[in-house]
């Protein structure tokens, strides 16, 4: 495991399009992380930039060929495949999930019932539990739950909303639709797109197998370690694919063509994503002007004004942006699409940092490519969203103390779950904290959280009480009582 400093990020997003040349130097002194970028403008490629080593130790340059996980981005080859079962007849966007997946089952019977194809590409089916997906591994690679255990743990997931009447990203959905692949096709998620999409695109570098690659082609990831954690896990179709920067921009090439129409030498039927006007359909509001599509996200710029970034592009031009964002156990990455110019940005990069260093990157590319007037300095916008992610995390520890400081009357001693090396330390009644530093949660490769709730876990005893391995929480509880 490497880890790299606070400043990565907003010194990465000196990649800026026109003037990577002119900054490279600046970004050589970092010597160890790494991005890799692209830009197709009028159907070709005007810039590629590569940074940075692909290993520390061994100082091999990055190429456009080295490979990173892609995080979320797999959804948007999810969704194509499930188009191609759809162009065949074998499934409708219609299909209920329940209809092809005897082991489904939700608590909800509305959800049960109604939740289709679509409901779970767009994110709209109603259910809570995007912070359970960091509950499902731990930030140094270990899966915490096994594949077959999706469909217990999807059925009690609670309603946040009615089926179909809002959006709430939910990757656990995606896992569903990799279950409906392997059940229609007869064959794993991987061997199902190797077969259809990878091969057909020539894009060889583009793996559900890290593993399997040509030794030095990963991208060493920072903060963190570089097991394939979600290969051969419900999660793979979620979030599992890695790729490199002349796969993902032929990949960008081959929707911007379906998206178009624009193909003399082929004919549609041969195309390779098939039925896109169904997949950048207006599927669920996400926040005006963005819609959610299946595994792609629409959105009219200016526009994408999400936390700590700002709005993107210039009051005085509308332009049309599809895109996605990636992340996964120390991984960032971004693509978007632009049809009516007939253009693509992709980033990848290899590290969890204080905030989303792709987004910083794209966000500045995005700017020089379209001549925004903006007048946004991305870099010094960088350093304070860093600031304040760090801010966060001295807010969620002044939080916690605050729950604590109610239950002084108890003096039990901490609980230490040795098998996961997570320290769950008693804080009021039947609930317990395993709430980390910023340091500390990079060092385990974990994502960003730093939401109170996500670190508190609150317990109940069900059966037979006189079981040993409950006597110790049982005489928890009897003691603060």
């Amino acid at each position: 495991m490497v880890l790299f400093p606070a400043a990565l990020g907003f010194v990465l997003l000196a990649t800026s399009i026109f003037a990577a040349s002119r900054r490279s130097s600046t970004l050589n002194r970092l010597q160890q992380a790494r991005a890799s970028i692209g830009v197709i403008h009028h159907g070709e490629i005007i810039h590629i930039y590569n940074y940075g080593y692909s290993h520390s130790k061994t100082k091999s340059p990055t190429t456009s060929d080295t490979v990173y996980s892609i995080g979320s981005l797999t959804k948007s080859f999810i969704t194509a495949a499930i188009a191609k079962l759809v162009d065949e007849g074998r499934l409708t966007w219609d299909t209920r999930v329940k209809d092809i997946l005897p082991e489904f089952h939700q608590e909800d019977p509305t959800v049960y019932e109604l939740t289709t194809m679509t409901d779970i590409l767009s994110h709209r089916c109603g259910l809570a539990g995007l912070g359970a997906m960091n509950m499902a591994f731990q930030g140094d690679g270990d899966m915490l739950l096994p594949k077959d255990s999706l469909f217990k743990v999807f059925g009690r997931f609670p309603v946040l909303f009615p089926c179909r009447q809002s959006w709430s990203y939910f990757v656990w959905r995606y896992s569903l639709a990799g279950a409906i692949i392997e059940t229609v096709t007869k064959k794993s998620v991987k061997e199902y797109l190797s077969e259809t999409i990878f091969k057909p695109l020539g894009i060889d570098d583009t793996t559900f197998s890290p593993g399997s690659l040509e030794l030095g082609k990963l991208a060493e990831p920072f903060a963190g370690l570089s097991d394939g954690i979600f290969e051969d896990t419900f999660f793979e179709a979620s979030g599992g694919m890695y790729s490199s920067t002349n796969d993902m921009m032929a990949w960008a090439s081959e929707m911007l063509r379906a998206i178009n129409g624009t193909s003399k030498e082929l004919v549609r039927s041969s195309w390779v994503v098939k039925d896109v006007p169904s997949i950048l359909s207006d599927h669920a509001a996400i926040a005006n002007p963005s819609i959610s599509d299946l595994g792609w996200v629409r959105t009219q710029l200016p526009g994408v004004e999400i936390k700590d970034s700002p709005l993107l592009g210039s009051k005085d031009r509308s332009l049309l942006m599809i895109y996605h964002q990636g992340a996964t156990v120390s991984y960032y990455s971004f693509i978007a699409l632009f049809p009516e110019t007939d253009s693509a940005v992709v980033v990848l990069t290899n590290a969890i940092s204080l905030s989303d260093t792709a987004d910083w990157i794209a966000r500045a590319l995005i700017q020089d490519l379209f001549n925004f007037t903006d007048s946004r300095d991305y870099a010094a916008l960088t350093k304070e969203a860093n600031k304040r992610a760090l801010g966060e995390f001295e807010q969620l520890s002044a939080e916690i103390n605050s729950l604590r400081a109610a239950c002084l009357d108890s003096d039990l001693s901490p609980l230490t779950i040795n098998s996961f090396t997570y320290e769950l330390r008693y804080l009021c009644k039947s609930t317990f904290k395993w709430s980390l530093t910023h340091n500390e949660l990079k060092k385990r490769g974990r994502y960003n959280a730093a939401l109170t709730t996500f670190y508190l876990l609150e317990f109940e005893v069900h059966g037979d009480t006189s079981n040993p391995d409950l006597l110790k929480s049982v005489e928890v509880f009897k003691r603060d009582e």
